[in-house]
């Protein structure tokens, strides 16, 4: 269904008397692209899932040694966007589609860890954030720890923008396997078709291309970059 939208080929839908295309909506909503992009990451195999995570949260790397399961939007009189469990580990993730306001809440940090906390008292947990966090992201994290409860400001959090984890995840198409390679480029067209982009302004969009440059890009006739350089930063 994802391919279909991407390619404008999905029917459009009636809504509210308007006549609107899959995907306009779904560069409108966090959830499909959450849903799109977790599913997918699920189904790299368990040492390469642990790279990934390793590299998005390398504070809790150690424990995402095997995927047992995964839940999207469970219903914890809470409803987190995505839980990832592993044999000892408990992985929270909440995602805002916004990078540029601070819609992260650690009101609902706290509903959701402390739901955690009660349904799986003997795991480790983690919270991952991702959008919805600013311009900074890593001092917004600390800010939101610290209007935790002290009985949860222990749990290891961490968080990033849109941009952020789409340069990890595209790092790891060049240790991949070719089956692999296919999933985490559908993982990163998924992203791009909600609007994310490898930068975040204009001296990172500067950067970027610099280093596409010494990677080696092709243009075509027309001006349409055909092959990309690895986003190194």
């Amino acid at each position: 269904m994802f391919v279909a939208i991407s390619k404008g080929k999905a029917r459009r839908v009636e809504i509210n008397g308007q006549n609107v295309s899959w995907r306009s909506l779904y560069r409108r909503s966090e959830d499909l692209v959450t849903a799109v992009v977790w599913s997918r990451l699920a189904y790299l195999s368990p040492s390469s899932l642990q790279r990934v995570l390793s590299r998005l949260f390398p504070e809790i790397g150690h424990l995402c040694n095997e995927l047992q399961s995964i839940e999207l939007w469970p219903y914890w009189g809470i409803e987190p966007d995505v839980v990832l469990h592993f044999d000892s580990l408990t992985l929270v993730v909440e995602a805002k589609r916004v990078n540029e306001d601070n819609w992260q809440s650690s009101t609902q940090w706290r509903g959701e860890l402390d739901a955690a906390k009660e349904r799986y008292p003997d795991k480790q947990l983690a919270l991952f954030a991702i959008g919805g966090l600013g311009q900074r992201p890593e001092q917004e994290v600390i800010r939101l720890k610290q209007k935790l409860p002290p009985s949860l400001q222990s749990i290891p959090a961490q968080g990033m923008s849109w941009q952020q984890f789409y340069q990890v995840i595209v790092a790891f198409t060049d240790v991949a396997h070719a089956g692999e390679a296919i999933l985490i480029r559908d993982v990163c067209d998924a992203m791009t078709a909600n609007g994310v982009t490898p930068y975040r302004d204009m001296k990172d969009l500067i950067d970027w291309l610099a280093n596409s440059v010494e990677q080696g890009f092709k243009v075509s006739s027309g001006g349409a970059i055909k092959e990309f350089g690895r986003w190194k930063k």
